[in-house]
């Protein structure tokens, strides 16, 4: 969880770590169904890091692709898609 510090226009600057901010931009403020959050200061939510400059020191944040992920993981169990066929011998 990381909590929001302060809103802009354009998004929500985010802290993810001790003195280490993140920008999350209103189009990857969205829930599962797709529904706009409303973000403001102090509270928190699971944030993935999908951007990282480290010239300009920018992090770029999405709630959208934490939702994103864990759907991909419900709906593809590892174990169907790693199945090979066996060959058996003759004998």
């Amino acid at each position: 969880m990381a909590k929001v510090l302060r809103v802009a226009n354009f998004g929500a600057f985010v802290e993810i770590a001790d003195g280490v901010e993140g920008l999350c931009h209103n189009s990857e403020a969205v829930d599962d169904k797709g529904q706009q959050l409303h973000l403001e200061p102090g509270t928190e939510f699971d944030f993935k890091i999908i951007k990282m400059n480290q010239d300009e020191k920018k992090v770029g944040l999405s709630i959208k692709a934490v939702g994103e992920e864990a759907s991909r993981q419900e709906s593809s169990p590892t174990s169907i898609r790693h199945l090979r066929p066996v060959r058996r011998s003759a004998n």
